[in-house]
């Protein structure tokens, strides 16, 4: 059994990992601060002492899981090509999975849309490696639209398409680094 954090930042981490498998796994509405709190191994007052509130803890949780994912990607480079970013954003992780259920579930849940949060690193970095492709077909924000609409439609949707296409995860794997090769071609023109 592992021992119930202590300490301030302790107890935050936990409690923003616990919200983040919670509410990936039943959204914003199917979570209760209690079941938080049960599943960080703390008392449920210890949400509202350390972010004052559910929202808080979410849009804390929401920009936490996008600063890991940013991270993961490691530095951005001078010359980074639209080309390597997609190919490292579309290597699902746990990390992104439980970002994209959560956001997800924000856009499925009135007023959900306001606890997403405030910071879009990755997007930043893509809006950069876009702009720096010539001859592309779309504007910069229409080509984001739609390399985030299929990425997040390829990890929101990924339990149904891979049972309606009856698709192996190597197949589905190889399909989601098909489509983010097309995507950077298309961008291309």
């Amino acid at each position: 059994m592992t021992a119930k954090p202590r300490g301030k930042s302790a107890v935050r981490a936990a409690l923003m990992q616990a919200a983040g498998i919670m509410l990936s796994r039943h959204g914003i509405t199917g979570v209760s601060v209690r079941d938080i709190a049960q599943e960080a191994k703390v008392n449920h007052g210890l949400i509202h002492r350390h972010f004052g509130s559910k929202d808080r803890l979410v849009q804390e949780t929401v920009q936490s899981l996008s600063d890991r994912i940013a991270g993961q990607l490691g530095p951005a480079a001078p010359d980074e090509s639209l080309s390597d970013l997609l190919r490292n954003t579309m290597n699902a992780t746990e990390t992104q999975s439980h970002y994209y259920r959560i956001l997800a579930f924000l856009m499925l849940t009135d007023g959900g849309e306001e606890l997403i949060q405030s910071d879009f690193p990755v997007v930043r970095r893509m809006l950069k490696a876009v702009e720096r492709e010539p001859n592309r077909m779309l504007s910069t924000k229409a080509t984001i639209v739609m390399l985030l609409s299929l990425g997040l439609g390829l990890m929101i949707f990924e339990p149904y398409l891979r049972r309606a296409a009856k698709l192996s995860d190597a197949e589905f794997q190889s399909i989601r680094m098909e489509l983010g090769r097309w995507a950077s071609q298309l961008v291309r023109g």
